[in-house]
């Protein structure tokens, strides 16, 4: 069943990025993915059209796999609609700018309030004073180690966006910056949100064993939460595995595998690197 101009019911619920109307009729056998609407747009050309939006993560994979190809009129679709956007674009660069500035300016404070504090001026020891008490041990170096890692990655971030941002320079340029900032920025949440754990740990396991517990939940929740590409992914595979598209379903797979791997490379760095340099 199509609308007035040509649009299903899978093309609406791409353009409005809802995602779970998308799954159920991509549950759905009978629903055709390549139906085209009155412009001549697949439901992966109309998400390939849209910039800085969910579904331009999360849609086309599943959609390509199973039945549709790119076509040179969808990119070329695009590439309109970008110039018809660009101040939108921009407005979105800038609000990305804030989150990379204020995570560069808590991670830099961050490196002169560490957890557990520092050895008195007045101790016997004088080659460690005013050194961290907790030096040297696993959870304290993995609280460093994180807290860098999220410094350099928001900063990176923060270099990138300003190209992204910059008008002069070429479109496809400025795209290529604002997707890497993108990428990079949640790679840097990430390694907050360990960080935010580790030190938790760090000053509150040996008196409070219950609220780090609680802790460690409800950050698994968040970091799960921020994780969208990989249980999106995930469910795309499924919702494949239903409808009867093995193939699909397992290309897909392996590709929220792949994603989940890059996405967690930060954890397999903060949790690792420790215990190596201690190992040393």
């Amino acid at each position: 069943m199509q609308d007035k101009n040509g649009n299903t019911a899978l093309h609406r619920a791409v353009h409005v990025c809802d995602i779970l109307v998308f799954f159920l009729l991509l549950i759905n056998s009978q629903v055709v993915l390549h139906m085209k609407n009155n412009k001549g747009q697949t439901p992966l050309d109309l998400a390939q059209s849209t910039v800085f939006d969910v579904c331009v993560r999360v849609t086309p994979p599943a959609l390509h796999t199973a039945t549709v190809q790119t076509t040179a009129r969808g990119k070329t679709a695009s590439r309109r609609w970008i110039g018809r956007h660009c101040q939108r674009y921009t407005e979105s660069d800038q609000n990305f700018s804030i989150g990379a500035v204020l995570i560069v300016t808590v991670t830099f404070a961050a490196t002169f309030t560490m957890p557990g504090g520092y050895v008195s001026s007045d101790d016997d020891r004088v080659a460690i004073r005013g050194t961290p008490v907790l030096a040297g041990t696993y959870f304290f170096d993995a609280f460093v180690i994180a807290n860098t890692l999220a410094f350099i990655l928001s900063g990176l971030a923060t270099f990138s966006l300003m190209y992204a941002g910059y008008t002069p320079l070429d479109f496809a340029f400025r795209e290529t910056c604002a997707l890497l900032a993108l990428e990079l920025l949640h790679r840097s949440v990430r390694c907050v949100g360990i960080a935010f754990v580790v030190g938790t740990y760090v000053m509150l396991a040996s008196v409070a064993p219950r609220v780090v517990a609680a802790v460690f939940v409800v950050s698994a929740m968040g970091l799960l939460y921020i994780s969208f590409e990989v249980w999106t992914l995930a469910l795309m595979t499924l919702a494949l595995l239903i409808r009867g598209e093995i193939s699909a379903a397992v290309k897909v797979g392996l590709q929220s595998v792949g994603v989940a791997l890059w996405s967690c490379w930060p954890f397999a760095v903060i949790l690792i690197l420790p215990a190596i340099m201690k190992g040393h």
